[in-house]
Order: C-alpha cells, then structure tokens, then sequence
C-alpha cells in the first residue's frame, strides 16, 4: 500500500470496498477486535472505514496508527479527517518506528505492511511504483526481511494472548516470513492468506 494515502472521495472508497466478495468482508470485521496498530497510516484507515461500513457496528475502543514517516502520519491524519464520521472510533496517530510509540500498551490486534522490498531488488520494481512510493514504504535492508523481523521479535510484548498479529508481505516471502513466525515459539495458529488474485500476501497469527 503507498503511504500517499485514500482517495479525497470517501464514495469511492466504500464503492471499491463494497465490491469485496462478502468471505473477505465478513473475515476482516471479525479479525479486527479491539485496538490496532499499523506502521502504514493509509491500511489503519482503509481497515477501520471498511470496519464502519460493515455488517458489524461495533465501535473500536481504542485505534492507534503508528508510522516512522511524519508525511505518512500527516495523511492518513487528513483521510480520516475526510472520513469523518463514517469512521466508527476516533484514531490516535503517533509517529515512531513499528511499536516503539505504543511503549506500555497492550493490544488486541497488531496490522503491519512493513517495507518488503531489498535495495537490490529496487531496480526490478515497475516504475509506477519505483519512481512514486517513498523509499520508507517500500525498502528494507539486508533481504528485505530485516523490517519484518523486528515486527515479529516486538509484537509479543504488546500482543495480548489470543491476539492477532496480521502482515502484510512479498508474495515471493510469505512462506519464509511465516516460517519466521512459527519458529518464534509465542505464535500459534499460523497461516499464510492469499489476496483476491489468488497470491500468497498476507500472514496471520494468533499469540501465544
């Protein structure tokens, strides 16, 4: 997702959610519990304006959205301020690295599309996304991984049990990162998630 953020046009976006198959719906409004927290501003708004326009109405207790980038923080700020109203719990925005800024909060649900992409694998991006998405969106050091470990190593300290930890990940990666997930021994319920053109993308855990 690039961190430029929604459409200013709020029908829009309930018009491309809406097109969802009701499975996906219904899967995202019962995994999305309690308190969430993301490093990508734009996925915690789209995730909470399709929780607000769902079949499920319950309101979020408490929403945070954390990001490394103030850019990133400040326009996720003005979608849900675009948003407004049709989004069901007010989101509290801090800026910082993965969990560093929810230091002595204990969550629900952890959501996270941390950069995947290798400074060596740059080159080989399309040019739509190479030459328009911030290099903090897309970049992660050594295999790409090296975001995505940190995420898996701090979630259990901010993760309640029973908790969901979601990432989103390389389509190439995701057997590797859910293995990564699995060998930490404070997950359980592993599983690798595929995205509607039937890629491997996402990987869901539950703590310990």
């Amino acid at each position: 997702m690039a961190t430029s953020g929604l459409s200013p046009d709020p029908a829009e976006y309930r018009k491309r959610l809406d097109d969802q198959p009701d499975e996906q719906i219904d899967a995202w409004a019962s995994e999305l519990m309690r308190d969430i927290a993301i490093r990508r501003g734009v996925l915690k708004v789209i995730a909470d304006f399709r929780k607000a326009t769902s079949l499920d109405e319950r309101q979020f207790e408490r929403v945070f959205a954390t990001d490394i980038s103030l850019d990133a923080i400040q326009v996720a700020a003005g979608n849900a301020a675009t948003l407004g109203k049709l989004l069901k719990s007010a989101i509290e925005f801090r800026h910082g690295s993965l969990l560093a800024p929810l230091k002595g909060e204990m969550l629900h649900a952890i959501v996270c599309n941390p950069p995947y992409v290798s400074f060596g694998e740059l080159s080989d991006l399309p040019a739509d996304v190479r030459d328009w998405e911030p290099s903090l969106a897309l970049l992660s050091p050594q295999d790409g991984l090296s975001v995505t470990r940190d995420l898996v190593r701090q979630t259990p300290q901010h993760l309640a049990s029973g908790g969901l930890l979601a990432i989103e990940v390389d389509t190439r990666r995701a057997g590797t990162v859910a293995e990564m997930v699995a060998v930490d021994g404070r997950y359980t319920r592993v599983e690798v998630l595929l995205d509607l053109t039937g890629r491997e993308r996402f990987v869901f855990a539950r703590r310990v």
